[in-house]
């Protein structure tokens, strides 16, 4: 679960990763398409952000 998360800290995570993901907005993790607690594999999604 990404909630809350900064979008710098996102850009870290995917750049560890290498999973690839939608950034919509600018801020922190308002919302995520893969439910939390899903194992990643090879899903792809969207993040969205929104300043607080």
């Amino acid at each position: 679960d990404l909630t809350g998360w900064s979008k710098s800290d996102v850009l870290k995570f995917v750049q560890l990763t290498g999973k690839k993901f939608k950034l919509v907005g600018d801020g922190f993790v308002t919302q995520q398409s893969i439910a939390a607690g899903t194992l990643l594999g090879d899903t792809s999604g969207t993040i969205k952000f929104k300043q607080q």
